[in-house]
């Protein structure tokens, strides 16, 4: 049950630790133009964003081909047999 409280608060999950990169999103989500007042670099944090979700969403087409298996080998499977 020790595990559980990292678990529930979020903490400590797989470096889910609070980052910079998530400081940086929260801060140019909120007010872009605070955020850039602050020193933060708001480009450079939108086109990581983007880059992380691109990767992410390719990843998660991967596995969902996988899963359902309509991806083969076969180049023409209507001629099989």
């Amino acid at each position: 049950m020790y595990g559980a409280g990292y678990l529930r608060d979020g903490h400590h999950v797989g470096g889910m630790e609070q980052d910079d990169l998530r400081q940086n999103m929260f801060a140019v989500g909120s007010n872009e133009e605070a955020a850039r007042v602050s020193g933060v670099n708001v480009m450079a944090t939108i086109i990581g964003v983007f880059m992380l979700a691109g990767a992410l969403y390719g990843y998660t087409g991967f596995v969902e081909a996988a899963r359902l298996g309509s991806s083969t080998r076969d180049p023409r499977p209507e001629l099989r047999g």
